[in-house]
């Protein structure tokens, strides 16, 4: 059952991004997403857990914790914080906790 479930996720993962994005989550453990709203603004969504950088003209201005309720495959994960940045990052932000650069938690927000 675990094995399938990553399985699926690696597969949605592939789907869901461009090659040059699936690229740069393999070589760097990150995919990066422009913000729709906010101009010079890109999240950093890790590979493999932990929480969603900020950056504004290259600066780190925040860091976000946002998890699923349930425990998901990082693939799914990794795609869920795409999908939502892009549709409505408004409420995204919204949902997060929001933390200064730098400041590591284990505080977060649960959808």
């Amino acid at each position: 059952e675990h094995l399938s479930a990553e399985s699926r996720a690696k597969a949605l993962l592939r789907e869901m991004l461009s090659e040059g994005q699936y690229q740069q989550l393999i070589k760097f453990g990150y995919l990066e997403v422009g913000s729709p709203s906010f101009d010079h603004r890109v999240y950093r969504i890790p590979g493999s857990g932990g929480l969603v950088k900020v950056y504004e003209r290259g600066n780190a201005v925040m860091e976000l914790c946002l998890q699923p309720a349930e425990p998901l495959p990082d693939g799914d994960v990794v795609v869920m914080h795409k999908l939502m940045i892009e549709a409505n990052e408004q409420e995204y932000l919204q949902k997060a906790n929001h933390f200064a650069p730098g400041i590591i938690s284990l505080r977060c927000q649960h959808l």
